[in-house]
């Protein structure tokens, strides 16, 4: 791994102190390996450059991957970002309970991703991730269930229908009209057989409509019993007449 000590330094600047500390620990001890090599190319030697390499490379890659957080400020500013609720004393408090830690002085994003949803509330939600993902599961069951109803009734009433229990609008209607035309034929002939009776009643005179309304309303009842028990009748509708149509 070739690296110039001024792009190193300017790599680590910004860093905590312990990364620096590391840091320049990592890259004195390639350097002294390099010359090691350089005087005296043994197989050891080159097998010492090797792993100072490897444990200098592994070191950038962490230090400059955008993926790691150095310090709690860059971490509050991200978690801000990204819609949690945390402020900067219950980081810190947080980080001092053991509830996220560093990796080498470096806090890798995946860590403090998990910290967030098992501990953090969203800005948008005000509750942590997985009590809105419980909350979301529980509509979805709920979503569920109600189309699962839905689909029930439609299924009974395919069956009914193929049952004979629904009757089709069309009939319905012919049916009410039916009916509609029964009761007025009803009540006309109930007036007419009942007038004469009513007349009787009160003898002209006012002060017995009382006696009249009563018996009114006895033979209504009697007439609308009649209908209220499973009776045949027979109706007929009468077609245009040719004249009618032109």
């Amino acid at each position: 791994m070739k690296m110039e000590k001024e792009a190193f330094e300017k790599l680590i600047a910004d860093k905590p102190t312990s990364v620096r500390i590391k840091g320049v620990a990592l890259f004195t001890a390639l350097k002294e390996a390099e010359g090691l090599c350089l005087s005296e190319p043994s197989d050891n030697n080159r097998s010492k450059l090797n792993l100072a390499e490897s444990a200098l490379q592994e070191f950038v890659a962490l230090v400059g991957d955008e993926s790691s957080f150095p310090n709690l400020a860059q971490i509050l500013s991200y978690l801000k970002e990204e819609g949690w609720n945390v402020s900067k004393t219950s980081l810190h408090r947080h980080f001092e309970q053991g509830r996220f830690v560093a990796s080498d002085g470096m806090f890798l994003r995946k860590d403090i991703d998990r910290y967030a949803k098992t501990w953090l509330k969203q800005k948008s939600t005000g509750k942590r991730a997985n009590e809105a993902m419980s909350e979301l599961q529980r509509k979805k069951a709920e979503l569920e269930l109600d189309n699962l109803i839905l689909d029930n009734k439609k299924k009974k009433m395919a069956v009914d229908k193929e049952q004979g229990l629904f009757i089709p609008r069309e009939q319905l209607e012919i049916e009410l009209a039916s009916w509609t035309g029964i009761l007025e034929a009803g009540l006309k002939h109930w007036i007419q057989s009942n007038a004469a009776g009513w007349i009787r009643i009160t003898d002209g005179d006012t002060k017995k409509v009382g006696e009249l309304i009563n018996a009114m309303n006895a033979d209504l009842d009697e007439m609308i019993n009649s209908y209220s028990s499973d009776r045949e009748y027979e109706v007929i509708f009468d077609s245009p007449s040719e004249e009618e149509t032109d």
